[in-house]
């Protein structure tokens, strides 16, 4: 029950609903209702407390106002009034939504950090790295040697007793696929897995620069982390990866099953992509905050001198990581030119970038960085 006055009225434009009765009564809302308040009387012989005053950013001065007057100032038995009152409110006032008092500008659309951009990329490159994971694995079924791999399987578990398991096995698996033309199609260019790996691994690599930026240098976690917009020699370089795949593939696949090796080649790419991939990741996990894809011509403030982890051996992981990694993707994929041609552009890129790098880390941290940089490697060759 509110209130133990017969008559109450609401006042029009009143943000808290209040319900008012005559000055001998206490004065109840509907808020009291659920959180009654300590100071509230409740007792008729006791002197009517005010309503505290609030502050209400979205409410009026002359509505503030109005919430303080005193209660003896209603009417106590004007009905009528109340009921125009009643018919005149049109709920509370407006406000503006609750995202636009948190949302900073450089996360909305078209801003650096863009959630929308973010999410979008996030989604592209998960797609991209399941769906060029399943057709690898697909493509690689084709090929002899999964096919003699799975002969010799079957004939192993069959036991010596049985040697005509393994032609069975084969027949049953792969008789139908010549009648469908499907077989007959991809022998040819079974070395096709090459392009749907290449795109796996560049995926994977894109997707973790941007989340251990996020992890461990949160302020630094732009849409420019993804490193999808690496300049244009970058973008040039991974088409001309694909197209030497594309091409050797379908005019050279006899001479590309030699150089994509399954016992030689093509684990020595793998341990490549697996050395250079961990590497960089833990050096940016290492350096944290001081880690940038960008040089820092000036000293910023937080900016120090991490010299633990993989930094205590390599002072320059992250690009020792990425050498060795865009080699392994080429040696994997049998790609001779640009496996000369990525080896090449990148001691070049890397032998100025370090240069110029070191000099300013020099006047950065001083005869400390000198003694930090006797006592480590690049982990490149020649640098």
């Amino acid at each position: 029950m509110v209130g133990t006055g017969p008559w109450y009225k609401l006042r029009d434009r009143n943000p808290r609903h209040e319900l008012r009765t005559d000055a001998s009564e206490p004065t109840w809302s509907f808020v009291d209702l659920v959180f009654p308040r300590r100071n509230m009387t409740t007792s008729s012989n006791k002197p009517h407390a005010k309503t505290p005053k609030r502050s209400l950013s979205n409410v009026s001065r002359v509505e503030q106002r109005e919430d303080n007057e005193d209660a003896s100032s209603v009417p106590a038995n004007d009905f009528t009034d109340g009921v125009s009152s009643l018919n005149n409110y049109h709920g509370p006032p407006e406000v503006d939504p609750p995202y636009r008092h948190y949302l900073h500008s450089s996360n909305a659309h078209g801003g650096p950090k863009s959630l929308s951009g973010i999410s979008f990329r996030s989604f592209a490159l998960g797609a991209s790295l399941a769906l060029n994971t399943c057709l690898t694995l697909f493509l690689l079924l084709l090929t002899p040697e999964a096919q003699g791999f799975l002969d010799r399987t079957v004939h192993f578990s069959t036991g010596a007793g049985n040697a005509n398991a393994a032609r069975y096995f084969r027949s049953n698996c792969y008789t139908h696929l010549p009648e469908q033309g499907l077989y007959q199609r991809f022998t040819p260019y079974h070395q096709l897995w090459r392009f749907p790996f290449f795109l796996t691994v560049l995926s994977l690599f894109h997707y973790l620069e941007y989340i251990i930026t996020a992890l461990y240098n949160p302020s630094g976690a732009n849409i420019s982390a993804f490193l999808l917009t690496n300049g244009r020699a970058y973008n040039i370089a991974h088409s001309l990866s694909l197209s030497e795949i594309t091409l050797t593939t379908v005019f050279f696949s006899t001479h590309q099953s030699t150089l994509s090796s399954p016992r030689r080649t093509i684990p020595l790419g793998l341990l490549l992509i697996l050395l250079g991939q961990s590497v960089r990741t833990l050096a940016m996990a290492h350096a944290g905050p001081s880690f940038n894809h960008t040089v820092q011509t000036s000293k910023l403030k937080g900016h120090a001198l991490v010299t633990g982890g993989v930094y205590s051996v390599f002072r320059h992981p992250a690009y020792f990581g990425f050498f060795w990694w865009a080699i392994g993707t080429q040696v994997v994929v049998g790609n001779l030119a640009c496996g000369l041609g990525y080896a090449g552009v990148l001691w070049v890129f890397f032998s100025r970038r370090i240069r110029g790098e070191e000099d300013l880390l020099v006047q950065f941290f001083g005869e400390g960085y000198v003694r930090y940089r006797r006592r480590t490697v690049v982990g490149i060759p020649g640098l």
